[in-house]
């Protein structure tokens, strides 16, 4: 007996921009939106473990510092992106 709010059935396909691509292609719409988000980590943290190798662990100075530079490159970038007004 079909729905009657609209909803799909448990287990069956869904709607919307994905219904019908299978698997496989919604498989490839969700790599391709976290590649960025699970990119990100990695490039900073493969940077800080290259470092630490070399220079010994960071003091909680140099933690910070980090973590604030990010935030504000963060900031800065949103504030590029969205006019400064959402921010």
């Amino acid at each position: 007996m079909p729905r009657t709010d609209g909803q799909p059935r448990p287990g069956s396909v869904g709607t919307g921009a994905v219904a019908g691509r299978g698997y496989r292609g919604r498989l490839r719409a969700a790599v391709a939106a976290s590649a960025a988000p699970h990119g990100y980590p990695l490039a900073p943290w493969t940077a800080t473990a290259m470092t630490s190798s070399d220079r010994g662990a960071p003091g909680t100075a140099e933690v910070l510092a980090l973590l604030a530079g990010a935030t504000l490159a963060f900031l800065g970038l949103g504030a590029v992106a969205y006019g400064g007004s959402h921010i």
